[in-house]
């Protein structure tokens, strides 16, 4: 039994898998509770031989480029959710006509099932010229 379990330990530690960034933007702050955040993507990047140190952080890096790389190709459809929420009375109680919003994008890496955290944070400026219902 106790190889059995050290053997187990030796295969998680040296196993092998994909570094993953999920690319999502943030709901508003004042948004309704039912709004979930906007999953945009998931990139499957480089491949890694095991969850050393070094691996974790060059996938981390890895998401990190992508990920501000990808930004400017979801522009549209954050906007039309943006849009969605204003015309679904979600978007928050401050939202009092045409405006600009900033509605903040994250990339989280992941090694295989493992979650790394936060690789790359920034907003996006979208003007709405749709005015919020009041």
């Amino acid at each position: 039994m106790r190889y059995l379990f050290l053997m187990l330990i030796s295969f998680s530690v040296l196993a092998d898998d994909y570094c993953y960034c999920n690319l999502y933007a943030v709901k508003p702050l004042a948004a309704a509770r039912e709004v979930e955040d906007l999953k945009l993507t998931q990139v499957r990047l480089d491949y890694f031989e095991n969850y050393s140190e070094d691996s974790r952080l060059q996938c981390v890096e890895s998401c990190r480029m992508r990920a501000a790389q990808e930004v400017r190709l979801f522009h549209e459809d954050i906007e039309l959710w943006s849009k969605k929420l204003i015309v679904g009375n979600l978007h928050g109680k401050h939202c009092t006509g045409p405006t600009d919003v900033k509605v903040p994008v994250r990339a989280k890496a992941t090694l295989g099932d493992y979650s790394l955290g936060l690789a790359h944070q920034g907003i996006v400026f979208i003007h709405l010229d749709q005015a919020c219902k009041l």
